[in-house]
């Protein structure tokens, strides 16, 4: 017996190719969003597109009880459905089984998204430790002291004006 995740992974993977054109723009994101949350509850997680793609044939029937979701059991009663009408057997899925999302391949997705998230935090800790650093001066009151005019830039004229300070000071030195 293939699980439902399986099931749900392969009628969309049909569908989307069925499709050539993608999937249409989303409507009623609020009942797509409770449809994701029932059938994750469920165990089978479904990306917006895929329950979107749900939404649209269930709206299709032949009843107009779907413009408002009554309840969760009832997701769950015709998404089962859903899946029934694209395939009745386990034989039609085993043509897409390759387009379903292999464990190394799923791991290896969950280890790229552990490096982002630690590259994030890392980098989140630097700014911290920057802006930490930026406070510690007052950028334009060392600009008033060594006279950079009102619109120049101060950092850009800090080092210059630092220098001629200095020659100053081994000017009037040297004159003592």
């Amino acid at each position: 017996m293939i699980p439902k995740q399986m099931k749900a992974d392969a009628v969309f993977t049909s569908i989307a190719c069925e499709r050539s054109g993608g999937y249409e723009a989303l409507e009623f994101a609020d009942d797509i969003a409770t449809i994701r949350r029932v059938l994750k509850e469920d165990g089978c997680a479904v990306s917006v597109s895929e329950a979107a793609a749900f939404w649209s044939w269930r709206s299709q029937q032949y009843d107009a009880t779907w413009l408002v979701l009554h309840d969760d059991d009832e997701i769950r009663e015709w998404f089962d459905k859903f899946i029934e009408h694209h395939a009745n057997d386990d034989d039609w899925f085993r043509q897409f089984q390759p387009k379903v999302l292999c464990e190394p391949e799923e791991s290896s997705l969950r280890k790229r998204l552990q490096e982002a998230e630690e590259e994030r935090d890392r980098l989140r800790d630097w700014k911290e430790s920057a802006m930490a650093v930026e406070a510690e001066w007052d950028e334009q009151a060392v600009g008033r002291e060594l006279g950079i005019e009102m619109g120049k830039g101060v950092r850009a004229n800090i080092l210059p004006r630092v220098k001629a300070l200095k020659a100053r000071i081994v000017a009037l030195e040297k004159g003592l």
